[in-house]
């Protein structure tokens, strides 16, 4: 299982050349529904929700460097 940390249409820097966004409008709209105090990007936990705890490994080694291999 991958571990998404984001959603398209909901970042607020609106770069022309993003991938992401593809609607102004709606980023704009999805903006609106951030809750400060919810972990999540957009909105709160909705009962059909499933929420899974994932590990997440940092690749980043002794503060400085990114590697792909351990």
């Amino acid at each position: 299982m991958g571990n998404d940390i984001g959603t398209y249409d909901s970042c607020g820097h609106l770069c022309k050349y993003c991938y992401a966004n593809a609607n102004e409008r709606l980023v704009k709209e999805n903006m609106k529904k951030h809750i400060e105090t919810s972990p999540f990007l957009i909105g709160k936990e909705e009962p059909e929700d499933k929420v899974t705890e994932a590990k997440q490994k940092s690749w980043i080694i002794d503060d400085r460097q990114i590697t792909l291999f351990n």
